[in-house]
């Protein structure tokens, strides 16, 4: 048995009250949420390997300070003290790393404004 198509037309005759058209970026604001978009996604790996290699720098200074003899190690502050130097540097890039995304989020979400308004 076939199927019979219906025409149907339905029409809606009353008005939307305060119709304004949608914000959207322009091409100058597109281009900077990809930029920013690009420089969070590279950022992310980077902001993980700091931290992966902070923590191993904890944990061989950790087992160092625990094996060390401070009795039989003629200079123990030669091994301690550059690898404290190293954990600073880690913190340091750990710390710029994330006031650049702290400074891309408030660019992002001040974007976002202007074009919302």
């Amino acid at each position: 048995m076939p199927f019979r198509r219906l025409n149907i037309h339905v029409t809606d005759n009353e008005s939307v009250a305060d119709q304004r058209p949608i914000p959207t970026p322009d091409n100058e604001q597109m281009e900077l949420l990809t930029q920013l978009r690009r420089g969070r996604t590279i950022r992310a790996p980077a902001i993980r390997r700091a931290l992966r290699e902070a923590t191993r720098a904890v944990v061989w200074l950790d087992t160092l300070i625990e094996t060390m003899d401070s009795r039989h190690e003629p200079n123990p502050d030669m091994l301690v003290i550059p690898q404290l130097q190293h954990l600073a540097r880690l913190l340091r890039r750990l710390i710029a790393l994330v006031e650049g995304e702290a400074r891309e989020l408030e660019t992002e979400h001040d974007l976002w404004r202007q074009i919302a308004y």
